[in-house]
C-alpha cells in the first residue's frame, strides 16, 4: 500500500513565508540604512532565517501522512499512531 500525504494549507505556508520576508526586509533596513548597529539587529536576521527554515520544512514535510498501518503527524517531534488504535478524527 502506498503513502497518502496531506500537506499544510497554503495560507499556513504563505504566513511563514510572509513573516520571513518581512523580518528580512526589516533586518536589512537596520543593518544597511542605520548609522548605529546593535547586536539586537542581528536577531531580526536570525528570526527571518528561522521563519524561512520553518517554511521550507513545512513545504517538504507534509502535515499528516497515512502509511501502511500508521498515521504520522509531522512536527518538531514526529508522532505515529497505529490505525487500529485510532478512535476518531476531528
Amino acid at each position: 500500500m502506498g503513502t497518502l500525504k496531506i500537506p499544510y494549507e497554503q495560507s499556513h505556508l504563505n504566513g511563514h513565508l510572509i513573516f520571513a520576508i518581512v523580518w528580512l526586509v526589516y533586518a536589512c533596513y537596520l543593518l544597511f540604512f542605520q548609522n548605529e548597529r546593535s547586536p539586537v539587529d542581528y536577531f531580526w536576521l536570525a528570526l527571518s532565517a528561522i521563519y524561512l527554515a520553518v517554511y521550507l520544512y513545512d513545504l517538504r514535510m507534509k502535515y499528516v501522512s497515512f502509511e501502511d498501518q500508521y498515521v504520522k503527524l509531522s512536527g518538531i517531534r514526529d508522532s505515529k499512531i497505529k490505525l487500529s488504535e485510532l478512535m476518531s478524527i476531528k
